[in-house]
């Protein structure tokens, strides 16, 4: 009888689209890890260049491609890829960036000393060389420190979700945390299929089911700033994007309030998150927008159109668009203008 082998110890899950000029880099700097037991689940999200031809060349069983047949976004693929795991923990990167050679050790060395069921690290590396090959030297623009220190965050659910999440004391990418899959699994967490802050939501369930969320002192991370990535897209459609998901992402919301582990969750802290929360994490992921490149009549004339044509419009969703787009205009007309057009259709949809 032939002995099967056992599973890894970490999956690595990493979304792929387009990168035909960085997927190399980014395995390289894997299979350069001190810490080998792992797997590596790249999703093609259907690449039109040389991104898979690139990553179907490696001869090695670790690196696991799956190609989708449709481009079905980032949130999608991340959760295909954890879906399809064998790990004990997952670890998930971007598909342009590259890890130190200690990253995956120090997580996994983290999470089994703290038997914590997310490990984060505080800080991580930032450059906007993209030419650089792995292991070759990399210009390290700066290190970015989100908070700078090492902690158990609160058991009290409350407590933490008021300091550390509605204030964003420790970082909401997934790339600077590792967590077990059985906990994954088990809480039902996933990424809400939108284009904008899908890592807010999977972030805010995270702290919501953990028992043990510790935040480490590491920079392990080479974030690579780049032109074309989705960050820097056109800023309308980054407008539109934004806005479109703020109902998606209030309705993810929702389902982890309903869940059995919240039934006690006080309902006044509930609208504040639901509410206020979404409205600053996406009026943050816009900020570019109302600084320069859009006028005043076309943010009009953009937000119009949504508010009209929108499937999920409902007034909760007006409320909270209201107040991201207050949160973040910050000239007078500009907020008088789009947030008397919100108003008016407020009282027409009462009206119906």
């Amino acid at each position: 009888m032939l002995k099967t082998a056992p599973p890894p110890r970490v999956s690595i899950v990493i979304p792929m689209f387009n990168v035909e000029k960085f997927i190399k880099t980014c395995l390289d700097s894997i299979l350069s890890q001190t810490f080998q037991d792992f797997e590596v689940i790249v999703i093609d999200d259907c690449s039109t260049d040389r991104s898979a031809e690139i990553v179907a060349s490696y001869n090695d069983p670790r690196i696991k491609l799956f190609r989708q047949f449709k481009n079905f976004g980032e949130s999608v693929s991340r959760n295909l890829g954890i879906s399809l795991s064998q790990g004990k923990y997952i670890y998930i990167m971007d598909d342009d960036d590259a890890l130190m050679p200690n990253t995956i050790a120090t997580l996994v060395n983290s999470s089994e000393e703290s038997q914590a069921e997310v490990v984060i690290m505080n800080s991580y590396f930032e450059t906007h060389d993209e030419e650089f090959q792995f292991p070759s030297k990399i210009k390290i623009n700066k290190r970015l420190t989100i908070n700078p220190t090492p902690r158990f965050l609160s058991t009290n659910l409350v407590e933490c979700l008021q300091n550390d999440f509605q204030v964003m004391g420790v970082s909401v990418v997934p790339w600077m945390r590792m967590q077990r899959r059985d906990f994954l699994l088990e809480n039902q967490i996933y990424f809400p299929n939108i284009a904008r802050c899908g890592d807010i939501m999977f972030h805010f369930a995270e702290m919501c089911f953990a028992q043990k969320f510790q935040v480490i002192d590491a920079c392990r991370y080479i974030y690579r700033m780049r032109h074309g990535n989705t960050t820097n897209s056109p800023v309308e459609k980054r407008l539109r994007q934004s806005i479109e998901s703020i109902p998606v992402a209030m309705k993810f919301m929702s389902e982890v309030f309903e869940s059995p582990a919240m039934q006690n969750f006080p309902r006044q802290l509930r609208v504040i998150l639901e509410n206020g929360l979404i409205a600053q994490h996406f009026a943050y992921i816009t900020s570019p927008i109302y600084s320069s490149e859009l006028s005043l009549d076309r943010i009009d004339m953009i937000v119009e159109d949504i508010v009209h044509n929108s499937n999920i419009l409902d007034l909760n969703f007006i409320r909270v668009l209201i107040q991201s787009l207050m949160l973040q205009i910050v000239e007078k007309n500009h907020k008088t203008a789009i947030v008397n057009q919100l108003q008016k259709t407020i009282q027409q949809l009462k009206g119906k």
